[in-house]
């Protein structure tokens, strides 16, 4: 009985995949991003999308005719990402985020989520507000 076990599990097995069914651009499909790669795709996320409502604020207040220094931003989320449980740290390097980018959603987002992390619920509130008003998809 062991044995017809044994057959009945050794066929049902499947064989690992092949270098051919794996993309050439994979390395190692079970690896995790990178803060960078992590910044990056929380950039694309939330990159400069206007909610229908908030087009005259915004031009309003200049931010939508402000360049976006990408390098910058970047910097500024992975420094964010870098600070940990340094909830300061964090909080200075969304702030910078915003002020390089303050059509992100994701930074304002982020920078709400740290905060009401750290207990600083109103300011947390007006972030996370922000990110919705931001978000046009939501």
């Amino acid at each position: 009985a062991r044995a017809h076990l044994a057959r009945a599990v050794a066929s049902a097995s499947v064989a690992p995949p092949t270098s051919q069914a794996i993309p050439k651009n994979v390395t190692n499909v079970n690896a995790r991003p990178s803060r960078r790669q992590t910044a990056l795709a929380l950039f694309a996320a939330g990159a400069t999308s206007l909610a229908p409502g908030v087009n005259a604020a915004v031009a309003a207040a200049g931010a939508a005719d402000k360049p976006v220094d990408m390098r910058a931003l970047v910097r500024a989320f992975d420094d964010a990402m870098a600070a940990g449980a340094d909830f300061e740290a964090a909080d200075k390097a969304w702030t910078r985020a915003i002020d390089i980018a303050p059509l992100n959603s994701a930074a304002w987002s982020n920078r709400g989520t740290k905060r009401l992390q750290a207990g600083r619920w109103a300011e947390a509130r007006d972030d996370l507000d922000r990110s919705v008003e931001l978000s046009a998809d939501l």
